[in-house]
């Protein structure tokens, strides 16, 4: 198990919404958005300066009670901080992400420079065809495999949508919902479809209604050769018993985590960061020691990076490992740490190592985490 995302009804996440700003806050560089009937959004105004779109506007200089702003919510609320707006409105595609930066990424990803060059001048080209400085673009990992043309089409498509949804807007009530992204579902089996291109992938599930949903959603031809929509219907055994679904998720959420060395794992989640202790354990055979802490830190490396994508661990994350004497098992342990890292979709970043040992992870908060889902 890599990754659990609970089927959830209420989320808003991806909202193109019109929002009235309820109130200013200078020594926060930030204001409060109100949507009749939901807790406020926060809305950063150093992160969106010159990019706000008004729907209604009173100053001509700066954002101010009463307007009524166009914003798409990015961040869904997390313990007790508020969903996060940003006039930066993103559509997601198979191939490219649309956005209101201005400017033209490729996915890291992608490391052939004839094909970043070649991306780079059909994004630059795309842009200036839209007219407008702020549309912005990245290119996904997919748009590598794909054609020009597929990627030139689904771009236009898009970059055409959102100037739809900002003309629209123009008649907007506050309150009003201009667009929302694929259920969280779909949208997730688009991310493995994109990041897995060479690999088939097989959905099972045995409701019914979810069958039919990825069935319409997934007709395209290209989106058949690749994904493999099975119902699950046998009613001797469930379907949760059949990959033990519920014990998965329990062993998921403890706070201790044994390692097959011997060693295990402690971690804590806490209001400001999330702390994982590496320990030797049982794993203390041996007379090459060094040797065993090299093997225990490797393999907590790959666990720990695991179970950040599994238990949707965000912000600050520290791990400390069991020291080791030479300074190039230590940077052997960081790059293949940084390796393991890449592999995850949450954007999660090493920064740097403490002068205590402490190895430094950031990951982006975007939905809460395991733990507060199931508590």
């Amino acid at each position: 198990m890599m990754e659990v995302h609970p089927l959830r009804s209420s989320s808003r996440l991806g909202q193109i919404v019109a929002a009235t700003v309820e109130k200013v806050v200078p020594s926060l560089s930030a204001a409060f958005l109100e949507i009749k009937g939901e807790k406020p959004l926060y809305y950063p105004l150093n992160e969106n300066e010159d990019r706000h779109i008004f729907i209604r506007h009173g100053k001509k200089d700066r954002v101010a009670a009463g307007d009524v702003v166009l914003v798409q919510i990015q961040r869904e609320p997390i313990k007790q901080k508020l969903a996060l707006a940003s006039a930066d409105l993103t559509l997601t595609g198979e191939t490219v992400i649309v956005n209101r930066t201005g400017v033209c990424g490729i996915s890291s990803k992608i490391t052939d420079p004839a094909e970043r060059a070649e991306l780079s001048r059909l994004g630059k080209a795309l842009m200036e065809e839209a007219g407008d400085d702020q549309a912005g673009l990245i290119f996904r990992t997919a748009a590598e495999a794909a054609d020009e043309e597929t990627v030139r089409e689904e771009t236009i498509k898009l970059l055409c949508k959102q100037k739809e949804i900002i003309q629209a807007s123009r008649y907007a009530m506050s309150g009003s919902v201009l667009y929302e992204q694929d259920s969280p579902l779909i949208s997730d089996i688009r991310g493995w479809l994109g990041r897995c291109r060479e690999d088939r992938l097989e959905a099972v599930t045995d409701i019914p209604e979810i069958y039919g949903r990825l069935i319409s959603a997934f007709s395209a031809e290209t989106e058949q050769d690749r994904l493999i929509v099975s119902l699950y219907e046998d009613e001797n055994l469930s379907l949760c018993s059949l990959f033990d679904l519920p014990r998965q998720v329990e062993q998921a959420l403890k706070k201790t985590v044994v390692l097959k060395s011997g060693g295990n794992l402690v971690i804590e989640p806490t209001e400001a960061l999330t702390v994982i202790d590496v320990n030797t354990a049982k794993a203390v055979r041996g007379h090459n020691m060094e040797e065993t802490f090299r093997k225990i830190n490797r393999e907590a490396a790959k666990m720990a990076t695991r179970l950040i994508r599994l238990r949707n661990l965000s912000g600050i994350i520290l791990i400390d490992f069991i020291n080791m004497k030479k300074e190039e098992d230590t940077e052997e342990l960081i790059g293949f740490l940084r390796s393991e890292l890449a592999k995850d979709p949450g954007r999660a970043v090493f920064h740097d190592v403490t002068k205590l040992g402490l190895c430094e992870i950031t990951r982006k908060k975007v939905s809460p985490p395991l733990h507060e889902i199931y508590r």
